[in-house]
């Protein structure tokens, strides 16, 4: 309302992650405007039959009660422990990270990601297994059909997965 009084319209980005989806329906309900994953899942998910969610991070990210075929991956093995929960008949939860090949890479837990090490971060970093969305896909064929959907947040190695995805896209 202090917002409005001064011509100022309120914008909420619900990232799809922590109080999902009800942080949003919380206070959006105070928002002018809302956007996020939330709300783009909420138009497109009637016309989606196979996801890939790269990047899942600590809850199921598009729960829709087992008709989408959703293949997610995260290679962080303390967020894994948490969401392998939501395994289940069409639910696949990898521990694993995409990148542009496969291999072994370092992750940062207190930077969340796959990137370079950060400076000035006094941290070691665990060793995560990656691979490519292409070999995935390949070795997958029977579950996967074709993918409808992909979202990518890996903050900071979104293009390093689409190079290993340039077969499959």
């Amino acid at each position: 309302e202090a917002a409005n009084k001064h011509g100022i319209r309120t914008w909420l980005e619900n990232y799809g992650h922590w109080g999902f989806p009800g942080e949003s329906l919380q206070y959006g309900g105070a928002s002018d405007d809302i956007g996020g994953e939330y709300w783009l899942w909420n138009s497109i998910s009637p016309h989606v039959n196979v996801v890939v969610d790269v990047g899942l991070g600590p809850e199921l990210t598009y729960p829709d009660g087992g008709r989408i075929v959703q293949h997610c991956f995260e290679p962080a093995p303390h967020i894994y422990e948490r969401v392998k929960q939501y395994q289940s008949k069409t639910v696949v939860i990898n521990n694993l990270g995409l990148s542009s090949e496969r291999g072994q890479f370092p992750y940062y837990a207190k930077s969340f990601g796959l990137s370079p090490r950060p400076p000035n971060l006094d941290e070691e970093p665990q060793t995560v297994i990656v691979t490519t969305l292409d070999d995935y896909y390949e070795a997958n064929m029977g579950r996967v059909q074709q993918i409808e959907f992909l979202k990518i947040d890996t903050e900071g190695h979104e293009m390093s997965v689409l190079r290993g995805a340039s077969k499959t896209l």
